[in-house]
């Protein structure tokens, strides 16, 4: 079944309204061409600014579930009919514009973003705020973290889409001391931890829905370390000391 939008998030088209007016792309219904900042996070997650009447012919070749739009504003009315049109979810996470300096909105926001992120039920995704690198990086960033890369190399991903040198210090800030909780489903990505739910993480605090069972078993260091195709990123170090302290790895099965 598909993922309740949650609270905070508004649907603004839902899937299934499919309309039968086509939306009129003018001379952009010829042409291919992708959004701004637009790239690829991870298999069927997929990132860049929000899309205007031209992008649209693009957009849809990804044969997207959801839209997920990050931005201080609801989505354009284009884009709102437009997803109605393809029976695509279109879902709205009010985050106020960044401005320079400024104290990031509160995380919670960027928490339930993170729990969409990794809900492989609303795959595949493109995710959006209005520039495609202020919100939409600091989510990624996030992302990033869940996966354990290393801190180098979540900066450097940050700094390609923003054409900085440096990620903001406020940014910066706001990625080390990000203490919300974050939301996990059942239908983890098979990028993300193998898609199998751990019972803590290192860097956040987790919230399972469904509830994790009692049973646990243990896997050793080198099975855990293989997890992911983003190894290339992965501080292992780092977490392999996470292991040795904790003793184990937990590995669960869930109730359907």
């Amino acid at each position: 079944s598909p993922a309740a939008p949650g609270p905070g998030a508004e649907v603004l088209s839902p899937r299934g309204g499919r309309r039968k007016r086509p939306l009129d792309l003018g001379s952009w219904g010829s042409r291919l061409v992708p959004p701004l900042r637009f790239g690829a996070v991870e298999e069927g997650l997929f990132r860049g600014a929000h899309p205007s009447l031209r992008n649209l012919r693009f957009l849809r070749r990804l044969g997207l579930r959801t839209v997920l739009s990050l931005t201080p504003e609801p989505p354009s009315s284009d884009l709102v009919e437009w997803c109605a049109l393809e029976s695509i979810e279109l879902i709205h996470l009010r985050v106020p514009r960044m401005e320079k300096d400024q104290v990031l909105n509160p995380g919670q926001v960027y928490a339930r973003a993170a729990s969409r992120l990794i809900d492989s039920r609303l795959y595949p995704l493109y995710v959006h705020c209005m520039d495609g690198f202020s919100v939409t990086g600091a989510a990624v960033m996030l992302l990033r973290k869940l996966q354990m890369w290393n801190q180098p190399s979540v900066s450097s991903e940050y700094c390609r889409f923003a054409e900085l040198q440096n990620v903001p210090a406020h940014v910066e800030r706001f990625i080390r001391d990000f203490s919300d909780e974050v939301v996990v489903s059942d239908r983890l990505p098979s990028w993300l931890w193998a898609a199998q739910r751990l019972a803590s993480h290192p860097g956040f605090r987790l919230r399972h829905d469904p509830p994790l069972i009692k049973e646990t078993t243990t896997a050793p260091a080198e099975k855990v370390v293989r997890m992911s195709r983003t190894l290339r990123a992965l501080d292992v170090e780092g977490f392999e000391r996470f292991l040795d302290k904790n003793k184990y790895v937990v590995q669960v099965s869930y109730r359907d």
